[in-house]
């Protein structure tokens, strides 16, 4: 069946808000968030948000919204495939493929690489999405956060907590940065507020300043569960302010455990870790997807990392075998590759549905060496030392701006 599209800025089509409340069927959840970036997201392309159509009449809706996130220490240019859906009486009948296949073509003009999505896997990773991030939270159990805060005597910071203000975004963009830049799947903020400040019912962004000036920031919400979704430190002082504050969370809210989702790497993580809170991390029950479009642009992207794995493992080039593509990796000058279509004598085919994971981290050289997808024919090419440098463990995690709390229920 042949479909017509229609590219549909929120700021001045009407019917955009009544689709997705339709499509959706949760009224002012999708159709607010899309609202909301539209008039204040910067990267907001009016070209990529599409509404499918059949007779004149809307069917369904596709946003792909331009971010950028970190992989192997890089930043690479990728959208957010949402809000994503059609209206239920029109599904199995292709409208949402003709709405995906028709955004991800239009990425290659403005030099994206890919796409990521939170949920949807039925449908995603049919179509060529794989899980890519990881979850990671910590049990910060009241007991534990009152015990550090007794050890350290830290004082009563109640007034050292205030709301988030425009002037702080840029300090928190540098904490944040501090923080957050060595976990792959990271975003590349924005100094927009609406990249800070929650946007959701009952979520709070909160500083905390230390001699006028702002050293922490944490992003909480209080639902079912006390969670933090995010937050950053200058320094170990720092720290010790958040662990109070969240101490003081739980008595407040008389929970006896708060949901911390941090990355391992996170001062925070390492200071409640210490203190013997319980850790744990999924694969975001495979929700978190991406799908590559450009991996020749993803690998240049990524040069920098490329390079300095074949330097330490004294290698002259390298070609990986993706998805049917052989690609030929050469240093290009001690901080970039040149990529192009070839085999070296130096080859990995990496096995279908790796590819993703192993840009991201999800899947590392431990996994590559002992699969029994080739996985000895790789390790006896390259050994364990040279493949831990082409694909090292690392801890990816998917830090998504706060405006997406809207409709991430």
């Amino acid at each position: 069946m042949s479909y017509q599209l229609r590219t549909a800025d929120p700021k001045s089509d009407p019917a955009l808000g009544p689709l997705l409340d339709a499509a959706f069927q949760r009224p002012g959840r999708e159709s607010r968030l899309v609202h909301e970036l539209s008039h204040h997201f910067p990267t907001f392309d009016p070209g990529l948000s599409l509404v499918a159509t059949d007779g004149g009449a809307d069917i369904g809706y596709a946003l792909f919204l331009p971010r950028r996130f970190r992989f192997r220490g890089c930043e690479v240019p990728l959208v957010i495939s949402s809000p994503f859906s059609t209206l239920p009486d029109v599904r199995e009948r292709a409208v949402g493929t003709f709405l995906l296949e028709t955004g991800l073509a239009a990425l290659g003009d403005r030099g994206i690489r890919g796409a990521v999505v939170l949920g949807g896997q039925d449908f995603f990773q049919r179509r060529g999405y794989v899980g890519a991030f990881n979850l990671y939270t910590i049990d910060a159990r009241r007991d534990r956060l009152e015990a550090v805060v007794a050890a350290h005597d830290v004082a009563d910071e109640s007034s050292s907590w205030r709301g988030l203000t425009a002037e702080d975004i840029p300090v928190i963009h540098a904490i944040y940065a501090k923080n957050y830049s060595g976990v792959d799947g990271s975003e590349v903020r924005t100094d927009a507020p609406i990249d800070w400040e929650s946007s959701a019912d009952q979520a709070f962004t909160v500083i905390h300043e230390r001699e006028g000036k702002a050293d922490a920031y944490l992003r909480f919400r209080v639902r079912e569960t006390l969670a933090v979704m995010e937050c950053g430190a200058t320094d170990a002082t720092a720290v010790l302010s958040l662990v109070a504050f969240l101490a003081r969370l739980a008595a407040e809210h008389n929970r006896s455990t708060v949901e911390v989702h941090l990355p391992p790497p996170h001062p925070l993580f390492r200071k409640l870790f210490c203190a013997g809170c319980m850790a744990e991390g999924n694969n975001f029950h495979d929700e978190a997807l991406l799908r590559i479009v450009d991996w020749t642009g993803v690998l240049t992207d990524t040069g920098p990392s490329w390079s300095r794995a074949l330097e330490l493992s004294g290698l002259d080039d390298l070609s990986l075998g993706i998805d049917g593509v052989d690609y030929l990796l050469a240093p290009d000058g001690p901080t970039a590759v040149e990529v192009d279509h070839g085999r070296s004598d130096r080859h990995i085919d990496l096995p279908t549905g790796w590819e993703v994971p192993l840009l991201t981290g999800r899947l590392d050289w431990r996994d590559l060496a002992f699969s029994d997808a080739g996985g000895s024919e790789v390790l006896d090419s390259f050994g364990r030392e040279q493949l831990s440098l082409l694909f090292p463990t690392r801890t990816p995690m998917w830090t998504y701006s706060p405006v997406f709390e809207i409709a991430d229920e």
